[in-house]
């Protein structure tokens, strides 16, 4: 009975697959690293905001003369020793997860997009960072042409420019709308 039971599941399990089409899989698979970045980033940030309150009072005029260090450290830790975390809310989570996802989600786009049109591979990504090297014997001929070579470094440079751009975009315009949509309220 055990037996019947495991053979209708791998039965059930099999008819249960479903085969997706090479761009939807790399789609999915940019969306799963863009979420991972966001997430990372988030954490990050959050990690490190006691670092970023000591900056903005290194920076600010709350601080002068010697041992302005010092002085940040204890301003910043002044109520305890998660004084810097009480400025940090669900909004600010919201935001580094979708600065850090939106930029990486860019940075995969444009990198595959001009690896498709310029003919090289794009960058190594997951499993792949711990392949080994390929060897001289692996290495393609293409690898060595220096059109290759000049394309890819092409590619190198404007793939991280262009996602820039276009996270500073979208930055930019959100940050004109809030102002604007500001202004409307005072109003």
């Amino acid at each position: 009975m055990v037996a019947q039971d495991i053979r209708n599941n791998n039965k059930n399990e099999e008819m249960s697959t479903i085969e997706l089409s090479n761009e939807v899989q790399d789609s999915i698979l940019v969306a799963y690293r863009s979420i991972g970045l966001g997430t990372f980033g988030m954490v990050m940030r959050y990690v490190g905001m006691p670092l970023e309150k000591i900056a903005l009072f290194m920076n600010s005029s709350q601080v002068t003369g010697s041992n302005q260090f010092a002085k940040s450290i204890k301003l910043t830790f002044q109520e305890g020793a998660l004084t810097p975390y009480r400025v940090v809310g669900p909004a600010s989570l919201v935001a580094w997860f979708m600065q850090y996802s939106v930029m990486g989600l860019a940075f995969q786009f444009f990198d595959q997009a001009l690896s498709r049109s310029m003919g090289v591979k794009p960058v190594w990504y997951g499993d792949e960072l711990m392949l080994p090297p390929p060897s001289k014997n692996e290495t393609s001929s293409n690898a060595t042409d220096a059109t290759y070579q000049t394309k890819m470094i092409a590619k190198t440079i404007l793939a991280p420019v262009l996602a820039g751009s276009l996270e500073s975009l979208v930055a930019n315009r959100a940050e004109v709308q809030r102002y604007v949509y500001f202004l409307y309220c005072l109003v």
